[in-house]
């Protein structure tokens, strides 16, 4: 009788591809990389800090942890966006401050009533 198959190696998560990564953050949601999965290693911190695509979208609704400085999160979102944020939600731990600091960083401007977000000067 033969034996088993050894068993396969456990996957290089660090080798992962870049837009393999991305389909996998973006499924997470900015909470979840930003409280754990954008750190599991030094390519996956690499692509959660400097990939702004991934921030285009920001929601925190829902996202509240006492344990957790959220404001400190929502504006390292915002700053990890490079100017492509699009859409930013928050709930319970969204204050003026907050939001007066995300709109520091980019300008509403209104063009045949659509709403457009770029990044102020």
């Amino acid at each position: 009788m033969a034996s088993p198959p050894p068993p396969l190696p456990p996957p290089e998560w660090a080798e992962l591809p870049v837009d393999a990564l991305l389909a996998v953050f973006e499924r997470l949601g900015a909470a979840g990389v930003l409280m754990g999965a954008g750190v599991v290693c030094r390519s996956w911190l690499r692509v959660a800090t400097r990939e702004p695509r991934l921030w285009r979208r920001v929601d925190l609704t829902g996202c509240f942890d006492p344990t957790v400085d959220m404001e400190a999160m929502a504006r390292a979102a915002a700053n990890r966006a490079d100017g492509r944020l699009e859409h930013f939600a928050a709930d319970r731990f969204a204050t003026d401050a907050l939001l007066f600091y995300i709109a520091k960083r980019w300008e509403f401007l209104f063009s045949d009533g659509k709403k457009v977000l770029t990044s102020a000067p």
